[in-house]
């Protein structure tokens, strides 16, 4: 009984040391590769919801709808910025800016803010043969705060 008393089993300071420097190691690649995720993630979060509001005009404007710039939805029968946003589900978050010609959308701006983060995209929208928005570019700014001193 006295035998099995001295071996003792258990880890010496150097597999403890060894073990801690490869996860130090692991957790210094992993660590940067997660922030770029975030930033894929957001960007095309933004670019998500873009194109739902793309969708959305192009769906209002084939059903004869025509669009305001205005604020005041009882001034005119034309969609506003919130009822766009409304029907495409985009509960908040985010500015929708409307360039609007004859009553058809030709610019849209989102803008949308993570954190720190700015996000804008711009759709420039022209019609087909058949009067249906198509979207011809697509243009994503990323501003991120200056954080050198």
């Amino acid at each position: 009984m006295i035998k099995n008393l001295k071996k003792k089993k258990g880890f010496t300071l150097i597999e403890l040391i060894i073990v801690i420097a490869i996860l130090g190691i692991l957790a210094a690649i992993a660590i940067p590769r997660m922030a770029g995720f975030q930033d894929d993630a957001k960007n095309k979060a933004v670019l998500s919801e873009a194109k739902t509001i793309a969708s959305t005009i192009a769906v209002l404007s084939t059903n004869g709808k025509t669009f305001t710039e205005d604020a005041e939805p009882e001034a005119t029968a034309a969609f506003t910025n919130a009822e766009v946003l409304g029907y495409a589900g985009i509960k908040s978050g985010g500015t929708l800016t409307l360039d609007v010609t004859g009553g058809a959308v030709t610019t849209f701006t989102w803008a949308k803010q993570f954190g720190s983060d700015a996000f804008t995209i711009t759709y420039t929208v022209s019609s087909d043969s058949f009067n249906t928005p198509v979207k011809t570019t697509e243009t994503l700014t990323v501003t991120t705060p200056d954080t050198s001193y």
